[in-house]
């Protein structure tokens, strides 16, 4: 079974730069006070990543507002979080990416890097390109599985911040497309999520 999820997940790395179809709108909440927002993206057509769905209901259900979009919109809403930023209308940034999206996050976090805003967490969720954590993060969490596609994340050369790349391999439960779902895994992240809200982006 896993042999199949890793083939499809190899043809989405194929075609990654392809447009990609958008399943379904962005869904946000937009309190009035300054707060933290966690940008989740999804990977290939949406369709395998719905796992950030539901961690971004949850995340709503504990009153932080989450932003759930296609990789392919990660430059708009890092342009979107930019201006946020510096207009004080959000004081902490997250991102999480599955697959694709968390090429893609990585790829959001740099191009907040080039603007000076800084993310207090990524967490990319079996990546299937490499990348290297820019200076601007000051924490990256990386569950990836050492015998699929997944890839480790590495560090900039300019990077100090904590990272840590976790390999899920030794849970036979658990495959690329699944661990987007997985209960503990989402357990994990909110705790981190919760823990890096006093992290500033400016």
């Amino acid at each position: 079974m896993r042999r199949f999820k890793i083939y499809v997940v190899l043809l989405a790395s194929f075609i990654s730069c392809q447009p990609c179809i958008t399943l379904a709108a962005p869904v946000q909440v937009r309190p009035l006070h300054p707060h933290q927002r966690v940008y989740l993206l999804r990977g290939f057509l949406n369709i395998f990543s719905l796992g950030m769905d539901q961690l971004a209901a949850e995340l709503r259900q504990r009153g932080v507002e989450a932003v759930v979009a296609n990789h392919t919109l990660s430059g708009i809403y890092a342009n979107e979080a930019i201006r946020d930023c510096r207009a004080g209308r959000i004081s902490s940034i997250a991102i999480i990416g599955h697959s694709l999206g968390a090429g893609a996050g990585v790829g959001m976090a740099d191009q907040l890097a080039q603007a000076g805003v800084k993310v207090a967490l990524v967490v990319t969720v079996d990546p299937v390109t490499a990348t290297a954590v820019p200076a601007n993060v000051r924490t990256l969490k990386n569950f990836y599985f050492s015998d699929g596609v997944g890839q480790t994340v590495r560090r900039a050369n300019n990077f100090h911040g904590s990272l840590q790349n976790i390999d899920m391999r030794a849970d036979p439960s658990e495959g690329h497309i699944s661990l987007a779902n997985s209960a503990r895994l989402h357990r994990e992240v909110l705790g981190y999520v919760r823990a890096a809200a006093g992290s500033r982006c400016q």
